[in-house]
């Protein structure tokens, strides 16, 4: 026992490492198998072992506590981070397997599946920069592979596979592109000073040297590479309309939730360009997040596709986790605050997309997204319908849902008292940056109620013939059946929905609400919707 307790703790705060390659190391001898009692097998027991994984870690940093060396750093950041991504990576099992069950290669990406939460799982505590460098250049390779296996073999009536193989290349090498220029600023780093880590060369006599600060800027410029932030963001957005669905759930999942915890990793080196009041950098920020949110929302309201659409309120609500950064340079918010924000906007993004996108994606056939196919959604299918109302009325911010308090924790600074925020001393230049952070932040939030506001009018706008749908749906039903992927049913012109779905659904409804609902009970200082435990008061 003595034996198992030392090598369990040698392996802290690896503890979902354990369960996920157990996991990997079972489906590898199922390799070649296309049988589907195997398949089932090997789906539950990867949807066990990332559900033991996100158990293990919560309980083992309540058990064990802080972790750090010269390789890691475990903290309440990391273990909120970790949790975030394994549940993620729960979600986006869902997808694929549920629109790949009949692919004969479903294990082997299953496997590669696992291959990058490994990476991902590596990725989130590194402080070293070989073992961050290496963890993500594993995990985008992994992705990589994963988005072209699920691509292979596609057939859409729009465009043919190389097309759509053309612009997952394309975007990769951006991402890529990012990773040499990461390795760039490493090297810069470390050959300027002989130190591995941020905190080691921001705590140096080197780093107000002008060969750190180009450093940390290839560094910053790398991050902004690998999130696509615009005007990057073209390959992102062609690449989303065109490639298979459940890719889709993958870039949003993990690749974006990459980019954000990689912006949360540099946030030090955001402090330290915005501590030495340095107006430029606030200026090069708030013009980043002004062109992501307008670019965002006005390339949501012309495009008709429900993908490209979400795709663009990504790029919106990334612009706005920038916006967090802004505001402590202007002195508004703090360090703390800042992670708040931003984690607060990973997760709106994780409960709002996955019920939203899974109910798209059921009525999405033959690659055909249009948001046309909502029409009349509303009247159709009305239990499904009011929890999508809830949950993209969330997206906007509604006060009783979970995405009033993200909005909120930005927007709370101006309206507490916005005449003393703007007046406080700094000068004429620093007001005006004030009041331009503040215009993109009630912009942002306008805008995406009007994008909101117009899904919902489709939703509920004039139905669509049945005889349409039902020619529509029968021609898809053609293909995917010669194709070899999931099959759509109609139940009286209309696209069946499984009962899953419902139940996927509500829970997330609720979710959104109680958590809502609990914190607006806080913020208006009542008692607690929950006995003995505050989500305002939550510190990473």
């Amino acid at each position: 026992m003595e034996k198992i307790k030392a090598l369990l703790d040698s392996i802290y705060p690896f503890y979902p490492v354990l369960f996920i390659l157990g996991s990997g190391i079972i489906t590898v001898f199922f390799g070649m198998s296309g049988r589907k009692p195997v398949k089932l097998f090997i789906i539950i027991l990867t949807a066990c072992s990332i559900a033991a994984g996100i158990f293990i870690n919560i309980y083992s940093y309540n058990l064990k506590g802080e972790f750090s060396n010269f390789l890691f750093n475990f903290s309440g950041l990391q273990v909120a981070l970790t949790s975030m991504v394994l549940f993620s990576a729960l979600n986006a099992l869902l997808f694929l397997c549920l629109f790949n069950f009949r692919k004969d290669n479903l294990i082997k990406i299953i496997l590669m599946f696992d291959l990058c939460i490994l990476s991902f799982i590596f990725f989130i505590p590194s402080v070293n920069f070989i073992v961050m460098f290496s963890s993500l250049t594993f995990f985008i390779t992994g992705v990589f592979q994963l988005v072209t296996s699920l691509n292979r073999g596609v057939f859409l009536s729009s465009m043919p596979e190389y097309t759509i193989k053309n612009n997952i290349i394309r975007f990769f090498l951006l991402s890529a592109l990012s990773l040499l220029l990461m390795f760039l600023g490493f090297s810069l780093l470390f050959g300027a000073t002989d130190l591995k880590t941020f905190s080691q060369v921001l705590e140096s006599d080197f780093k107000n040297t002008s060969l750190i600060k180009t450093g940390f800027f290839i560094i910053l410029l790398s991050a902004f590479l690998f999130s696509g932030f615009v005007p990057l963001h073209s390959p992102y957005m062609k690449m989303q309309k065109r490639i298979e669905k459940s890719s889709t759930s993958i870039i949003w999942l993990l690749y974006i939730l990459a980019g954000i915890i990689l912006l949360l990793k540099l946030k030090d080196i955001f402090f330290f360009f915005l501590d030495s009041d340095n107006k430029y950098i606030i200026i090069a920020l708030l013009v980043v997040s002004a062109a992501c949110v307008f670019a965002g929302n006005l390339g949501a309201l012309k495009t008709t596709s429900i993908r490209r659409i979400f795709s663009f309120f990504v790029l919106s609500i990334l612009g706005t986790s920038v916006l967090g950064f802004v505001q402590y340079g202007l002195g508004l918010f703090d360090g703390t605050t800042v992670l708040k924000y931003i984690i607060s906007n990973c997760i709106l993004l994780g409960v709002t997309y996955m019920p939203l996108m899974l109910v798209f994606y059921s009525l999405e056939t033959n690659g055909d997204d249009s948001l046309e196919r909502l029409r009349g959604f509303g009247k159709r299918n009305i239990y499904l319908s009011i929890n999508m109302v809830i949950i993209m009325l969330s997206l906007s911010g509604l006060p009783g849902t979970y995405g009033y308090l993200s909005r909120m924790s930005l927007l709370s600074v101006f309206l507490s008292d916005y005449r003393t925020i703007i007046d406080q001393s700094g000068g004429n230049f620093i007001s005006g940056l004030k009041i331009s952070n503040m215009l993109v932040a009630f912009i942002s939030w306008a805008f995406i109620a009007a994008n909101i506001i117009r899904l919902i009018v489709v939703i509920y706008g004039k139905e669509i013939t049945k005889k349409d749908i039902y020619a529509t749906d029968l021609q898809s039903r053609e293909v995917i059946e010669n194709s070899g992927t999931v099959k759509s049913k109609t139940v009286q012109g209309s696209a069946f929905i499984p009962v899953f779905i419902y139940i996927y659904v509500t829970i997330f409804t609720l979710l959104i609400v109680l958590t809502g609902v609990a914190g607006l009970l806080e913020i208006l200082g009542l008692k607690t919707l929950f006995s003995g435990f505050s989500i305002l008061s939550l510190n990473f």
